[in-house]
């Protein structure tokens, strides 16, 4: 987890980027000050099948596996 956490926050903009974060079955679902920071290929390079970008400061990873223990890990890591 803590490995494929890192890589998430990489890929949302660092964590200063983070404003919150949360999970659903399939995804972690961030709220980011920079939507221009956010970089799917670091993202998808950390095993994320996807990103989706619903509103201009949200931002949606999908990912495959136990998101709760990549969400716990990138807690640690905020």
């Amino acid at each position: 987890g803590g490995a494929r956490a890192a890589g998430m926050r990489k890929g949302v903009g660092g964590k200063n980027n983070i404003v919150k974060v949360d999970y659903c079955a399939t995804r972690l679902r961030f709220e980011v000050h920079s939507y221009a920071s956010v970089d799917e290929a670091a993202a998808k390079a950390a095993g994320a099948e996807g990103v989706i970008r619903p509103a201009k400061n949200a931002c949606q990873v999908v990912i495959k596996g136990d998101v709760q223990a990549v969400y716990d890990a990138l807690r640690k890591q905020l």
